[in-house]
């Protein structure tokens, strides 16, 4: 805002020659000359109320920080709905799975806005005053292949949660379907045992046992499972879940963590039947699986991070840069 000022007052005092600067835009100018002439909102009064000013833009960077990573998380849970629906709707299955209405809803407006709103909870970075935060000018935000990187990770991170729950899927409903259903797979086809069998058989495309909807409940339960686990990830955006953790500035988090694993808990309950059904190597895929969710959303971050620090780094030395030019003499 300062800059901003600055390069306003000195266009507006020189009259001899015209000043130009590209990098500052006329709704910025306008905004920090109303700013300048009206009665702050704050009303701050006396040095001692001006002391707070540190304070409460550090508040305010700290909740621009947490609201874009609600947003990515967000971002990313609904991408991979969409990329788990696709997948399903591709199954080299001849029966394909079932989206259960009722998962969906509880995804979509249960789980989801509910880890999305513990993640805008968390507080702001001890250092975050220290840091030089990007300029609000749409020509900046993005840095030489950013934008591209940004999407690149955002689908990274978004397929491994869509793609594992079809392994799930796969193996609960052959299982299911051999255990549950002997005569039904005798007579309609021929008595199969094999993986490639039952899955190849034809007429399971009219098929709607439990097998196929406990399946189903499981496949969507699992995705619910990978996102919330790779929450941690989004809530601290310059440093890994083992550098520190989710619930050290985020008290939100361990509740809304929770309360997901018991409503998915309770969906699963009432959805699944014949659980007997399932071999053992299922209960350590389906627990695995989102783990690996979240160490491959690590992965990419660490990966980020050297892009994000060098960023900051140009933009701290554009503006002591800056700062030594204007400062007076």
């Amino acid at each position: 805002g300062v800059d901003v000022l600055f390069a306003s007052t000195k266009r507006d005092s020189l009259d001899t020659r015209e000043t130009t600067d590209e990098n500052i835009l006329s709704h910025e100018i306008d905004l920090v000359r109303a700013l300048s002439t009206v009665s702050c909102i704050l009303r701050l009064r006396g040095p001692s109320s001006i002391a707070y000013m540190p304070d409460i833009i550090a508040s305010s960077r700290g909740a621009l920080q947490a609201a874009s990573s609600a947003y990515s998380f967000n971002s990313m849970g609904c991408i991979s709905y969409m990329l788990f629906i696709v997948f399903s709707m591709c199954s080299v299955s001849t029966a394909l799975p079932i989206i259960p209405s009722l998962g969906s809803l509880l995804y979509l407006f249960v789980s989801l806005p509910l880890m999305g709103l513990s993640l805008a909870m968390t507080e702001q970075k001890p250092e975050g005053m220290k840091e030089v935060p990007p300029k609000n000018d749409p020509s900046q935000i993005f840095g030489k292949k950013e934008r591209l990187r940004a999407y690149l990770h955002a689908f990274m991170k978004s397929v491994f949660p869509a793609a594992a729950p079809q392994l799930l899927w796969y193996i609960a409903f052959v299982e299911m379907l051999l255990e549950s259903e002997p005569e039904f797979m005798e007579q309609h086809c021929g008595g199969a045992k094999s993986w490639s069998a039952v899955l190849s058989c034809d007429e399971l495309k009219n098929y709607s046992g439990g097998a196929r909807t406990s399946g189903s409940a499981i496949a969507l339960s699992e995705l619910i499972l990978c996102i919330i686990v790779t929450s941690p990830s989004f809530v601290h955006k310059t440093r890994t879940v083992w550098q520190e953790y989710p619930w050290s500035r985020n008290s939100f988090w361990i509740p809304a963590f929770s309360l997901n694993i018991g409503i998915t808990a309770i969906f699963l309950a009432l959805s699944l039947k014949n659980v007997n059904a399932l071999p053992w190597y299922f209960y350590i895929i389906a627990l695995v699986c989102p783990f690996i969710c979240l160490i491959l959303a690590e992965m990419l971050k660490i990966y980020n991070l050297k892009h994000v620090k060098r960023a900051e780094t140009l933009r701290r030395l554009q503006f002591e840069t800056r700062l030594g030019m204007w400062s007076p003499k």
